[in-house]
């Protein structure tokens, strides 16, 4: 009885994380629609308003000499909620954004919340899970997200067309104010070995780098995604686009926890490239929709495809990462996606300028395909995937 309770993911820390998760990006994930119809309500074209759904990821970048070191040495709880905070301040500037330098300012402001949140949340919720039960952990964990994202863009889009996006904005910063709230009621154990220091070894963690790489690629595709899908709906006269995100987080629901029990069960390897399939099928069936059915199709493939092999190659990143060097594991991460939500919406934005939103949805299963050729060739390197002594 005492060997399965501490098998058990579902500790104190471990719950409030995943409930504080699941309230901070129901807000987070209306923010992703509405920035789009904002931003062009302000008279911003398709490149600048990828440029600007993106661009907290400048800031994010800029912090990452910084976060893995912080987060190593530094109290964790007191780091997380003044990060979420500073979140908190820029979403309800958003609402009060009249102009596109404003809008900007705050969304840099974004940025620097981002910073440490993600690598903050993914080392305290792997720091509550046993090391058995990593992949699978870090699975539901992130079902937070797939909750949020069933309800978030729908209720967003639901109060920007029945007030306006600011009225949208100000909810979503209410919803922040409670995740700070639940957040401050973690007990995490101050335990630091090493002294906050600037450095590339607490920046980067070299073990991790590839998986990095692979975060970077496959979240390429996806930044494009969330940055046009509204907007490229709209352009062919496809309605209830909101039911996309909600079709696509149900379908998230069973294949997260299935990805990650296969992938504690089999091997991280052996669940990716099947993942990776279902990526590029949702992006050429993207392109080719035409009807609301045809994106609800579109958003299962989503959810078995970029859905699970983000939090697997995340799994795959924390496993092969020392437990005394995971602040600087989950940094090197997050720096290959916070480059690829960067680069990616101006990039998509770009193509969509030169060419149509099709071309875009086309061009989008390049990176998953190459996620798949480098852990191909990483695997055959090594001859297998490498474990850290993580207990």
């Amino acid at each position: 009885m005492s060997q399965a309770k501490k098998e058990t993911i579902w500790t104190r820390n471990f719950s409030l994380l995943f409930i504080t998760n699941i309230v901070a990006y129901i807000g987070q994930s209306m923010l992703n629609t509405l920035l789009q119809i904002y931003a062009e309500d302000l008279g911003a074209s398709s490149s600048l308003i990828g440029t600007i759904v993106g661009i907290f990821s400048v800031t994010a970048l800029l912090l990452r000499p910084f976060t893995g070191s912080a987060i190593d040495s530094l109290n964790k709880k007191h780091l997380l909620v003044g990060a979420m905070s500073v979140i908190t301040v820029a979403i309800f500037g958003y609402g009060l954004s009249l102009s596109i330098p404003v809008l900007i300012f705050f969304r840099l402001m974004h940025g620097i919340g981002m910073g440490f949140t993600g690598p903050l949340c993914l080392t305290m919720a792997t720091d509550s899970l046993p090391p058995s039960k990593i992949a699978s952990g870090i699975g539901v964990y992130t079902l937070g997200v797939v909750i949020a994202q069933a309800f978030g863009p729908a209720i967003g889009l639901e109060i920007a067309e029945t007030f306006s996006c600011n009225a949208a904005f100000f909810f979503a910063g209410a919803l922040n104010v409670a995740a700070v709230a639940i957040a401050m009621l973690i007990k995490y154990e101050h335990v630091s070995t090493r002294k906050f220091t600037v450095s590339l070894s607490g920046m980067v963690a070299k073990e991790a780098l590839v998986p990095a790489s692979m975060t970077f690629l496959t979240t390429l595709s996806t930044a494009g995604v969330n940055s046009f899908l509204v907007l490229y709906a709209e352009s062919k006269g496809i309605s209830g686009v909101s039911l996309f995100f909600t079709v696509n987080s149900f379908a998230l629901l069973v294949s997260r926890p299935v990805a990650g029990m296969l992938s504690d069960k089999y091997g991280v390897d052996k669940t990716i490239i099947p993942c990776l399939v279902f990526y590029v099928l949702s992006m050429i069936t993207m392109a080719v929709a035409d009807s609301n059915i045809m994106l609800y199709i579109a958003a299962v493939l989503y959810a078995f495809g970029y859905g699970t092999a983000y939090p697997s190659i995340q799994a795959l990143g924390m496993k092969v990462v020392p437990a005394e060097r995971r602040g600087a594991g989950t940094n090197t991460l997050y720096i290959g996606t916070d480059t690829a939500y960067l680069v990616g919406p101006v990039i998509a934005g770009m193509i969509v300028d030169v060419s149509n939103y099709e071309t875009m949805f086309y061009a989008s299963v390049i990176p998953p395909i190459a996620v798949a050729a480098i852990l191909l060739i990483w695997l055959k390197k090594i001859g297998g995937i490498p474990t850290a002594a993580n207990n």
